[in-house]
C-alpha cells in the first residue's frame, strides 16, 4: 500500500483510509465525494423519514465518526456535505441539512450508480422520503435492494445497512494500491505496453506527493527492459 493526496485519485478508484475500503466518486471544488464501500454498520432510520432530525443522523455523525477516527481517519479531513432532502415526489418540506457522513440521496444513487457495487449484505438506507409528514407520509424512505434498485417496500423503524458518503479534503491521505500488470504474449505488447504506461503515470502521481518510490522505480525499469526485449524479438 502506498500513500497517496485525495486529488490525486481517478474517479472509481478504490482506497482505503481509516481501515474502511472507500470510493472515489467525484472531485468537486471544496472536496473529493468518496464512499464507504464494505460496511456492516446498520440502523433504523428513526421516527419519522426526515433525514435531517433522524437517529441515523445522529449515529452516523457521532458513534460512527469517532470510531472511525479511533481506526486512523483524521476529523480534520472531512469536509461538510449539503444533503438534499428533497422527498422522491419532489417535495422539498424537509429543506438541506448538513453533516459529515450521510447515506446516498436516490439522486446519487443514479448518477454514481455505475460505480457502486450492489451491497453485499442487507439492504441499504438513503437519505431521501417517499413524501413528507406534511402530504401525509412520514414514516418511508427509500432503500436501496440487494439488486441495486430503489424501493420504499418497508418503514423507517426496521434496521437496514449504510453505506455513508463522505467528503474528503483534497490534501487529504489515503493508502492505495499500485497494480501493474502485464501479458508479454507477442500478439499482446501493445496490451502490455498500455498497462506499463498506467503504471509510469501513477507513479508520476506518487512521486508529486512525495511517497516513497524506489521499490516501484526498480519494478518500472524491469519491465521497461523486458518490453523492449520483446518488442527487438
Amino acid at each position: 500500500m502506498i500513500k497517496r493526496r485525495v486529488r490525486g485519485l481517478l474517479v472509481g478508484e478504490k482506497f482505503v483510509y481509516g481501515k474502511k475500503n472507500c470510493l472515489a466518486l467525484e472531485h468537486m471544488d471544496d472536496g473529493t465525494l468518496c464512499m464507504v464501500l464494505d460496511e456492516d454498520f446498520e440502523s433504523k432510520f428513526g421516527e419519522g423519514n426526515n433525514f435531517a432530525e433522524s437517529e441515523l443522523r445522529k449515529k452516523l455523525n457521532g458513534e460512527y465518526l469517532d470510531e472511525w477516527v479511533k481506526n486512523g481517519a483524521d476529523r480534520a479531513s472531512f469536509v461538510l456535505m449539503q444533503v438534499d432532502l428533497t422527498a422522491n415526489d419532489g417535495l422539498k418540506d424537509y429543506g438541506t441539512c448538513e453533516c459529515f457522513l450521510a447515506p446516498r440521496t436516490c439522486d446519487q444513487h443514479r448518477k454514481y450508480r455505475y460505480l457502486i457495487p450492489n451491497p453485499k449484505g442487507n439492504w441499504e438506507w438513503t437519505a431521501t422520503a417517499y413524501s413528507t409528514k406534511a402530504n401525509g407520509y412520514s414514516l418511508t424512505a427509500y432503500q436501496v435492494t440487494g439488486a441495486g434498485g430503489l424501493s420504499i417496500h418497508y418503514s423507517v423503524n426496521n434496521a437496514y445497512g449504510v453505506r455513508p458518503l463522505f467528503k474528503l479534503n483534497p490534501e487529504s491521505l489515503v493508502e492505495c494500491e499500485i497494480e501493474v500488470k502485464a501479458d508479454w504474449d507477442g500478439e499482446n505488447i501493445p496490451n502490455a505496453v498500455n498497462h506499463l504506461q498506467k503504471a509510469v503515470d501513477t507513479l508520476s502521481e506518487i512521486e508529486k506527493c512525495g511517497a516513497e518510490t524506489s521499490i516501484i522505480l526498480g519494478v518500472i525499469e524491469v519491465l521497461e527492459k523486458r518490453r523492449d526485449d520483446e518488442i527487438d524479438n
